[in-house]
């Protein structure tokens, strides 16, 4: 969890509508206790358009409720509830929704996606958002983060 710590600059691929969209934002992590580390991410801009969105994100870890991530928005400020596995073969971490009735991405069906957290060393990691899309399962969304 101590990997998340820190300010980070993100950039943000999308091909989840007809136009691509490319963005970046500024976040800030940080462990909100010893099992949970908290990512706030702020200032989006998309096409150097910023945006009012700014989401807060928990990921955390305990013997008893294994891997969880909650993301929240300021938007709808409803959180979203992630159930999370290891993927030791791959070294990344995979997300599911819990609640088929919550929208993590608009227009896909919630039942679909899939999280996929990755780390490149102490200084960069990434999420990928992968999705059913016409019967298959494609990639949606990226964020990356890097140190600042």
């Amino acid at each position: 969890l101590n990997n998340f710590t820190g300010e980070w600059n993100v950039s943000i691929w999308s091909g989840a509508s007809e136009q691509p969209v490319t963005a970046s934002a500024k976040a800030t992590g940080s462990l909100a206790k010893t099992t949970e580390a908290r990512i706030q991410i702020q200032d989006l801009a998309i096409n150097n358009n910023k945006q009012p969105l700014q989401l807060t994100a928990n990921f955390a870890y305990t013997p008893d409720a294994g891997y969880t991530l909650s993301v929240n928005s300021n938007i709808n400020n409803v959180p979203v509830q992630f159930a999370g596995e290891y993927q030791s073969g791959m070294n990344r971490y995979n997300y599911y929704p819990t609640s088929n009735d919550v929208s993590v991405i608009e227009g896909i069906d919630s039942s679909t996606v899939r999280l996929e957290l990755a780390f490149a060393g102490q200084n960069v990691w990434m999420i990928d958002t992968y999705a059913q899309v016409n019967g298959k399962e494609e990639k949606i969304q990226t964020y990356r983060f890097t140190k600042s």
